[in-house]
Protein backbone atom coordinates (compact mmCIF):
# COMPACT_ATOMS: atom_id res chain seq x y z
CA UNK A 1 0.00 0.00 0.00
CA UNK A 2 1.02 3.86 -0.82
CA UNK A 3 1.80 5.63 2.53
CA UNK A 4 2.57 9.22 0.67
CA UNK A 5 2.37 9.89 -3.08
CA UNK A 6 3.90 13.00 -4.06
CA UNK A 7 3.78 15.05 -7.12
CA UNK A 8 7.38 17.41 -8.15
CA UNK A 9 8.48 19.56 -11.19
CA UNK A 10 6.72 21.88 -13.53
CA UNK A 11 3.31 20.01 -13.09
CA UNK A 12 3.36 22.57 -10.10
CA UNK A 13 3.96 25.38 -11.90
CA UNK A 14 2.37 27.58 -15.41
CA UNK A 15 5.38 25.93 -17.21
CA UNK A 16 3.22 22.35 -17.37
CA UNK A 17 1.93 21.70 -20.67
CA UNK A 18 0.80 18.94 -22.75
CA UNK A 19 4.34 18.00 -23.80
CA UNK A 20 5.22 17.79 -19.58
CA UNK A 21 6.06 14.95 -18.18
CA UNK A 22 4.43 13.96 -14.51
CA UNK A 23 6.80 13.89 -11.60
CA UNK A 24 5.68 11.56 -8.40
CA UNK A 25 7.63 10.22 -5.36
CA UNK A 26 5.78 7.59 -3.93
CA UNK A 27 6.78 5.94 -0.24
CA UNK A 28 5.07 2.64 0.93
CA UNK A 29 4.08 1.10 4.49
CA UNK A 30 7.21 -0.45 5.46
CA UNK A 31 5.46 -3.44 7.76
CA UNK A 32 4.31 -5.17 4.49
CA UNK A 33 6.57 -8.26 3.37
CA UNK A 34 9.43 -7.08 0.18
CA UNK A 35 7.28 -9.01 -2.03
CA UNK A 36 4.12 -7.11 -1.64
CA UNK A 37 5.48 -3.72 -1.68
CA UNK A 38 7.13 -5.02 -5.06
CA UNK A 39 4.03 -5.79 -6.11
CA UNK A 40 2.39 -2.75 -5.56
CA UNK A 41 5.41 -0.54 -6.46
CA UNK A 42 4.99 -2.93 -10.55
CA UNK A 43 0.94 -1.97 -10.09
CA UNK A 44 1.88 1.77 -9.38
CA UNK A 45 3.79 1.85 -12.64
CA UNK A 46 1.99 0.03 -14.85
CA UNK A 47 -1.22 2.42 -13.91
CA UNK A 48 0.60 5.64 -14.46
CA UNK A 49 2.37 3.79 -18.01
CA UNK A 50 -1.19 3.91 -19.01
Amino acid sequence: MINKCRVFGSIQTSRFDGNSDVDLSATFYSEHDPLFAGENFMNLYVECAK
